[in-house]
């Protein structure tokens, strides 16, 4: 509503301009200079307080060494999302508070002081960002893709809601790669990976082609090496200057990480471990295995799981029934009796085995699911520091981060 202050009568008004009472003008301008003052006082204040309102949420994902979710989130922020009963999502902190409230139709996690949103106002699910201090970073003009995150290079693949093409926007929002691809990854060492036609490539930010749409599929760059192939030719690892380092009679193969890389062995139908000259360092008889990460790789041996050091040395012994990705934040989530827990680099478990399905330590929460529908996440005491009032709507709407980290998972059997 609109409020109308009616002004006076011109002849008043005119009285008031031409006849001036030069103690009310003294008088005023005392009154001026007190409410001046006074206002100045208030904006310090106010600026004061605001400063000191907005903690830093930064957290050190990787205090144990580089992890699996160093490919994809940079500079992880301590927040995490949370669903209410009317399935609007918001934002927690470590210890369960709500700092940003749920006013969205869905969220992602905090990767370079960004978080997707998703607006569902119109009927459809546009998406967007915001950033630490809930502020609208990027309006959600785009279409949705989960398990996206901003990269080093500040930038991310979005897809745009006309052509239903992907291109990359940057932490402002700005376009600086066309939607003119059919699909693309994050960028990691400088380059992305996109589909053109039928056709994978890599660019960099700049939408240069740095390696030429001639590859029927492509990893991610890691440690300067990623898997790729072509028809009629053996896969191997490229070099971003587009030269086979190495190939190989293999049909799979993971990135670089701690040096190593996993694939499989046709001839025996197992998978180990190579190193950067193509040569098998940790031998190929696992049915499946993850990457490393935290200097541990899980690998599935005579059907259960355990974890190896980059030697190829069982830390801890195959037990387990199933993992997810592995150790993050010096925890790692397993499967022992039908039910997830948590176990340290000991084997042994910091959180008993009690969950439907958990997902890897963000900084020092991590999602898990509850046997009852349930939802929350968990410190890494096992202390449940928010756990939602009724079943979730979707479980894919609360993703798993870990989900992002599965495509570099190879092998038989494994989820």
């Amino acid at each position: 509503m609109m409020f109308l202050m009616t002004p006076p009568p011109r002849q008043n008004l005119m009285n008031k301009i031409f006849q001036p009472n030069y103690y009310c003008y003294a008088n005023t301008g005392r009154i001026f200079i007190t409410l001046y003052c006074c206002l100045l006082v208030v904006m310090l204040i106010g600026c004061k307080k605001k400063s000191e309102s907005v903690p830093d949420y930064n957290c050190n994902c990787q205090p144990y060494g580089k992890n699996a979710l160093s490919l994809f989130i940079h500079q992880a922020t301590a927040l995490y999302p949370y669903e209410t009963d009317k399935h609007r999502w918001g934002f927690i902190d470590q210890i369960g508070s709500t700092v940003i409230n749920a006013s969205y139709a869905g969220t992602g996690s905090f990767s370079n002081n960004r978080a997707l949103i998703v607006d569902d106002k119109n009927g459809i699910e546009f998406a967007g960002f915001i950033d630490a201090a809930g502020s609208i970073a990027v309006p959600t003009n785009y279409r949705l893709i989960l398990n996206s995150y901003y990269s080093s290079d500040g930038l991310i693949p979005i897809g745009d809601v006309k052509k239903w093409l992907f291109g990359y926007i940057d932490m402002g929002g700005q376009v600086r790669v066309p939607f003119k691809y059919a699909y693309g990854t994050n960028f990691h060492e400088g380059l992305a990976v996109v589909l053109l036609g039928n056709k994978v490539g890599a660019i960099d930010g700049n939408d240069n082609i740095v390696i030429p749409f001639n590859y029927e599929s492509m990893t991610i760059f890691s440690e300067g090496l990623a898997f790729a192939s072509k028809v009629g030719e053996r896969k191997g690892y490229i070099t971003p200057s587009n030269q086979y380092k190495f190939q190989g009679d293999f049909i799979q193969g993971t990135i670089f990480m701690y040096g190593r890389a996993a694939v499989d062995n046709p001839p025996s139908g197992g998978i180990g471990f190579i190193d950067t000259t193509g040569q098998f360092v940790i031998p190929p008889i696992y049915a499946a295995v993850n990457i490393f990460s935290e200097g541990l790789a899980a690998v599935q041996f005579n059907g259960k799981w355990g974890f190896i050091d980059t030697s190829g040395n069982f830390i801890i012994e195959p037990q387990f029934e199933d993992v997810v990705a592995g150790f993050c934040n010096g925890l790692a989530p397993v499967k022992k009796n039908a039910q997830w827990g948590y176990i340290d680099r000991t084997g042994g478990f910091v959180i008993p085995p009690q969950f439907d399905d958990a997902d890897v330590f963000y900084c020092d929460l991590a999602k898990v699911w509850f046997l009852d529908g349930t939802a929350g996440y968990v410190n890494k005491s096992g202390k449940i520091v928010y756990r939602s009032a009724h079943p979730l709507k979707s479980k894919a709407n609360f993703p798993k981060i870990a989900n992002t980290l599965s495509k570099f998972n190879i092998g038989k059997g494994k989820k």
